[in-house]
Order: structure tokens, then C-alpha cells, then sequence
């Protein structure tokens, strides 16, 4: 017996995390108008980060 599955084609993280370099993606935080940013540090680990809007509340709360 044969076996018809076809092979996944995968990418790699790095090669998404290229592709998501350096672009803004919506959301993030309830309270603002945030954004999130993907990048790879120097160090080899991978980070979302969010970006919060200056007078957002709940940045303001836990910052306090």
C-alpha cells in the first residue's frame, strides 16, 4: 500500500519572522488604540511587543 499524502510545505521562523519584520499589526490592548511590532533580538529570541497610545489607561495603571 502507497501512501498519497502529499508532503507539508512549512516555513521556518525565521523566514516568517522576516516577512513580519518591520510591520505594524493592529490590536493589542482593550483600552487604546494599540499596534504590535515582531522582531528578533539580538540575543537570537523572538518578541512581540505593543505599542500603546501615550494617554492610554491601562498603560497609565501599570506604569504608576
Amino acid at each position: 500500500m502507497s501512501n498519497r499524502r502529499k508532503p507539508r510545505l512549512h516555513q521556518s521562523l525565521d523566514t516568517l519572522a522576516d516577512q513580519l519584520a518591520d510591520q505594524r499589526v493592529p490590536g493589542g490592548c482593550a483600552d487604546c488604540a494599540a499596534y504590535q511590532t515582531f522582531g528578533k533580538e539580538d540575543s537570537g529570541v523572538y518578541a512581540v511587543r505593543v505599542h500603546h497610545d501615550a494617554g492610554c489607561p491601562w498603560l497609565g495603571g501599570v506604569t504608576r
